[in-house]
């Protein structure tokens, strides 16, 4: 198991999302840029699932795919949970930690 993989992929999302995004806030209107925190796990998903390829030589079939949907659907089903915008903070580097660990 290779703790440094799974330590890089989970940081290259979220040290992003933390410098882009700031903190995940609580209020009424944060429901209203929810969209927005979405479609930037997206993009970061994405930029992980390529750093994974090229850094750590783990294949984008059928991992980054994983990486990227498993993520998402793991955000909608845990979504009555968490809510969204935790979500997409706390599940994808998860994700990213797992995937790194075990196939890195």
């Amino acid at each position: 198991m290779e703790f440094k993989a799974g330590a890089i992929l989970a940081s290259t999302y979220f040290i992003p999302l933390l410098l882009i995004a700031g903190f995940p806030v609580n209020e009424p209107t944060a429901g209203l840029i929810a969209f927005v925190y979405l479609c930037l796990s997206v993009i970061l998903l994405v930029v992980t699932a390529f750093v994974a390829k090229f850094i750590f030589d783990i294949p984008l079939w059928p991992w980054g795919v994983t990486l990227v949907l498993g993520s998402l659907a793991l955000i909608f089903l845990l979504n009555p949970v968490l809510d969204l915008i935790r979500a997409v903070w706390f599940i994808p580097p998860v994700v990213a930690f797992v995937i790194g660990i075990t196939q890195g």
